[in-house]
């Protein structure tokens, strides 16, 4: 399974740098119980640090959720965006407002 990476994300990881990023992960295309989300989220947590040599500077696991919030390096996040349990990422931060700009504005 390929994972949809939001074109920020793709662009942060793309720039140089040694400060680590932040990115919310959706794990799993199924719903699954909050117990199975977190045992999900720490074996996939695991195989990444195994593979890099190191582990995440901080995760909190969004059990309800299905998602992972990692604060790690380039490495380890380009590494977890390529385990089969990824659907999809997106940055923690991000350079632009999520709200849509008024359109043709006035007062009331």
């Amino acid at each position: 399974m390929s994972a949809r990476i939001h074109p920020e994300l793709a662009s942060q990881l793309n720039h140089p740098g040694d400060s680590p990023l932040q990115a919310v992960v959706e794990l799993g295309s199924v719903q699954k119980s909050p117990e199975e989300t977190l045992k999900l989220a720490q074996e996939v947590l695991q195989r990444v640090s195994q593979v890099v040599g190191h582990p995440a500077a901080r995760t909190n696991v969004l059990r309800n959720l299905a998602r992972v919030v990692v604060e790690a390096d380039r490495d380890f996040l380009r590494s977890l965006l390529e385990q089969p349990e990824v659907v999809s990422a997106m940055p923690n931060q991000m350079s632009e407002s999520p709200f849509i700009p008024p359109v043709r504005k006035r007062p009331v």
